[in-house]
């Protein structure tokens, strides 16, 4: 099983609501035609706001990520554009950001040993 996760930058948020935590996976696992589920959030990387981690349950990642990039960029949640919200894929050892193309900037492994 492989985990889907969305790595949301306070700062570059136009509603930076922390009920995003919940919102944002119940929506996506209510789309994914049962392909996720919710594996918990956690934060990442240094100085006073973090970034946020939600971290998402696929039996077949490649399968589930394209509704999840799809999902970003046409819905606006809590106010929020999300169509340039990193998107990596963990399985095992492997771990590939997917979107955006061209990702360039921190996708930290969380402290907590996840």
């Amino acid at each position: 099983m492989a985990t889907v996760i969305l790595q949301l930058d306070p700062a570059k948020l136009s509603n930076p609501d922390l009920d995003i935590r919940y919102v944002l996976p119940d929506l996506l696992i209510a789309r994914s035609d049962a392909q996720l589920s919710d594996d918990g959030y956690d934060y990442v990387g240094e100085g006073s706001q973090p970034c946020l981690q939600l971290y998402l349950h696929a039996d077949d990642a490649v399968a589930a990520i394209t509704s999840v990039i799809e999902l970003l960029k046409a819905e606006r949640v809590l106010g929020n554009d999300l169509s340039h919200v990193p998107v990596a894929i963990e399985d095992g050892e492997e771990f590939c950001i997917v979107h955006p193309p061209g990702f360039v900037g921190a996708f930290p492994r969380p402290s907590s040993g996840r």
